[in-house]
């Protein structure tokens, strides 16, 4: 086999055309290096050929398998581009691995390597659709082959984490599937990486299973000395999203040292990583003593290019429920003047509605942002969610920034949808309220309005109620039609406080004629 040259080089090629079955160990060491070499190099077409070219001289292994995908992963698929039927023979060998392979030594390796190497392809932009389609159904093979090893407890711990994370990412799994990792990692605890924790509670989060785990692991993080301070600023970043996520509750202890650790290490985070982890601590309620730094690093170096239309209405939004913070006004102008307007066509609704809601509960105004915004909205209004129409109007009626065509079209919007059963009754009244705030009389819109009041009036909450007569109650500026409606109104409220315990409400109504009320509501 000429094994001084095999090992040295190139000639190691020529001694595998005589190894049909497996070759000796150090020519699959060989093997193995130069897949690595090339993984460095960032040559995915090499490495791809190289392995095939080493499966026409022998039988690939599973582990040959492994490192082509490490390599792959490693090179991010750059390189010589890969077409669409290589990428179809990859994933046709790692499905002919899936069904071949039964060593249980390390079949969990195996197949951990094989569900993560397929995400991170299925990651890349612009992939085929048959591609993507072919990596979803690869992936339930490795969740119906995995499971049963991973109730058996021949998964290893990062194993158990690499596949956890793998199929949350690709959304691919059952909660059954998720809960027997959980349950298989559970007993094992002191014995996982940081990372390892990290991706286990990030994938627990993602496909929101509430498990013992969960508790476990912040209470192992929380405890263990230095813990913290092994995880990188995307695993910090991590854990706290989960949390929040998950709305884990009583993990104050943990939070008040995570958050100690983000603001002595704020300058290793990215941009999206200091924006999920202040937006974890909004949602949690918890004071974040590192907003200052947080905000200050998004102000320096140009680095708030970096922020996207979501994270930068994450971020808004986050500081605006904060509230502890005396510099957000100044925060938001800069954000509005440097980010939010030359993009504002770029935000989708969600994104609107969060970054108006939040400049509204701040108090801050720039009328271009809220224009513009507007006007975003009044283009795309039909993909808007009904709690984010009412946030836009909300906020435009109460910052005083909203257009006639804005106040326009969203209630028309909700009437043409012919579903506002399917709305929670504090959207539809708070859309009914700023229309009105702003001098507008929806008229339509609260009749349609009144007829849910009949027809779910139990649905409609004390502040919901009180609201209503808060619209309904002065006769000046609606229309003569409108005061059947009008009176229908007040006397359906009046009825549910005779029923319910509605303190705001009736002290609303005590300013009314009472005999307006009682003949109504027996009308």
């Amino acid at each position: 086999l000429g094994l001084p040259r095999a090992v040295g080089g190139e000639p190691w090629r020529e001694a595998l055309v005589q190894m049909p079955l497996r070759p000796p160990s150090y020519l699959e060491q060989a093997f193995h290096r130069e897949m690595e070499s090339l993984g460095k190099a960032g040559d995915a077409g090499r490495i791809l050929a190289l392995y095939r070219k080493g499966c026409g001289h022998f039988q690939a292994s599973a582990a040959d398998l492994d490192k082509c995908l490490n390599a792959l992963v490693e090179t991010e698929f750059r390189g010589s581009e890969l077409t669409s039927k290589e990428l179809h023979w990859l994933l046709d060998e790692v499905e002919r691995h899936v069904g071949s392979t039964d060593d249980a030594h390390d079949i969990g390796r195996h197949l951990a390597c094989f569900a993560w190497g397929v995400v991170r392809l299925s990651m890349l932009r612009g992939l085929p659709e048959d591609v993507l389609a072919k990596s979803v159904v690869l992936l339930t093979s490795i969740e119906a082959k995995a499971s049963p090893y991973i109730r058996q407890g021949v998964f290893e711990p990062r194993s158990l984490s690499l596949t956890a994370w793998s199929c949350a990412k690709a959304n691919v799994g059952s909660k059954r599937f998720f809960q027997d990792i959980a349950d298989a990692a559970l007993p094992r605890i002191s014995v996982l990486e940081p990372q390892q924790l990290s991706n286990l509670l990030w994938s627990l989060a993602t496909v929101r299973l509430r498990h013992p785990l969960v508790g476990e692991i912040a209470g192992h993080l929380e405890s263990s000395e230095g813990l913290l301070a092994r995880l990188n600023e995307q695993d910090l970043a991590s854990v706290a999203w989960s949390l929040a996520t998950l709305a884990a509750a009583g993990q104050e202890a943990l939070l008040a040292r995570l958050a100690a650790e983000v603001e002595a290490r704020i300058e290793e985070f990215s941009m999206q990583g200091l924006v999920n982890v202040t937006w974890a601590f909004a949602v949690l309620r918890q004071r974040a003593p590192f907003l200052q730094a947080a905000m200050q690093q998004v102000q320096s170096g140009r680095r708030w290019q970096e922020l996207e239309p979501r994270a930068l209405s994450n971020l808004v939004w986050a500081v605006a429920t904060l509230k502890q913070h005396s510099q957000t006004e100044l925060f938001f102008l800069f954000l509005a003047e440097r980010c939010i307007l030359p993009r504002s066509s770029a935000f989708r609704p969600q994104d609107v509605s969060n970054t108006l809601w939040a400049f509204a509960t701040a108090r801050v105004a720039h009328a271009p942002m809220f224009s513009a915004l507007s006007a975003t909205t009044v283009q795309g209004v039909r993909g808007f969610e009904p709690q984010g129409m009412a946030n836009v109007a909300w906020a435009c009626s109460k910052m005083r920034a909203g257009s006639p065509a804005l106040f326009d079209a969203l209630p028309a919007e909700a009437l043409r949808r012919r579903q506002l059963r399917a709305w929670h009754p504090q959207a539809l009244v708070t859309m009914g309220w700023a229309c009105v705030d702003a001098g507008y009389r929806p008229l339509e819109l609260m009749c349609a309005t009144a007829e849910e009041l009949r027809s779910r009036s139990k649905d409609f909450n004390d502040t919901d109620l009180a609201t209503l007569v808060t619209i309904c109650r002065p006769r000046e500026g609606w229309p003569s039609g409108f005061e059947e409606t009008r009176r229908e109104i007040l006397a359906l409220v009046a009825g549910e406080t005779q029923r319910r315990t509605l303190p705001r409400t009736g002290r609303l109504l005590q300013g009314l004629p009472g005999a307006v009320c009682d003949q109504d509501r027996k009308k």
